[in-house]
């Protein structure tokens, strides 16, 4: 009696819990119709908050960021449109689309800093290691290991295709010691590393975190930088060029 009443209570609990989740796919479904619907008639306002609605309501979805990047470019605010669009490339980083949109975008940002020159090697390291995310490299560094250890398996098993079990073994252990170089180079930039990008008109840049501090220069919407530090509502900022300085929380979005 106690396992059928058991049997019964988690029944109920699933069930109440699918159709809630059901509700709230379908709630987040209609979310996104009312914001696209708003967009193609230029309700660029409305667009942009039922798109944040989304996201708040823990949803992590690349074509939501992207919506969100083209609707705070319509409306005139491209700092927001850029932060956007680089949380669209951390979800998706392949698409071509928001690749396009990010470039278009920033040329019409004020503030053109060159960044100091990368050698080529570590281009191409970068371009490599921006083609997946941070999930894909776990998952295709997690497969090569299980991978390696079925051949190895199998090898001591039966003993034969030595030469050949030698080969395949070689050609995953580099590739494997390959992708956790990518693997960690990819948590390095996404975890420790911080990025932000100047999401009001224009903003000053002081010696130190205050407004008591030495004005510096004056930063303007859509730059991007790196965050070396944290006091109070400000943060250490490291431009593209060498440049730092102390900028207000306020007018900063974090990638």
């Amino acid at each position: 009696m106690r396992k059928v009443i058991l049997s019964f209570s988690l029944l109920l609990f699933f069930s109440f819990f699918s159709d809630k989740v059901f509700a709230q796919k379908k709630d987040i479904s209609e979310l996104f119709k009312n914001a696209n619907l708003a967009y193609d008639q230029g309700e660029y306002e409305k667009a942009t908050k039922l798109y944040q609605k989304i996201i708040q309501s823990g949803i992590k979805n690349a074509k939501v960021f992207y919506n969100l990047g083209n609707a705070y470019f319509r409306n005139k605010k491209r700092g927001l449109a850029i932060l956007s669009y680089r949380k669209a490339l951390k979800l998706n980083p392949r698409d071509e689309d928001t690749k396009i949109n990010l470039k278009f975008v920033k040329l019409f940002t004020i503030d053109k800093i060159e960044q100091k020159n990368t050698p080529l090697f570590l281009k191409l390291f970068f371009s490599v290691r921006n083609l997946a995310t941070l999930d894909e490299w776990t998952l295709f560094a997690s497969s090569l290991y299980f991978l390696g250890m079925i051949f190895l398996i199998v090898f001591v098993l039966f003993r034969k295709g030595k030469r050949l079990f030698l080969t395949l073994i070689s050609f995953f252990l580099i590739l494997f010691l390959l992708t956790c170089i990518f693997l960690s180079s990819k948590i390095y930039s996404e975890t420790i590393i911080k990025r932000g990008v100047v999401v009001v008109t224009q903003s000053e840049v002081r010696s130190g975190p205050g407004e008591d501090y030495t004005l510096q220069f004056n930063l303007h919407e859509g730059l991007e930088f790196l965050i070396k530090g944290e006091k109070e509502s400000w943060y250490l900022i490291l431009l593209p060029n060498g440049g730092r300085g102390w900028l207000k929380s306020e007018a900063v979005g974090i990638i």
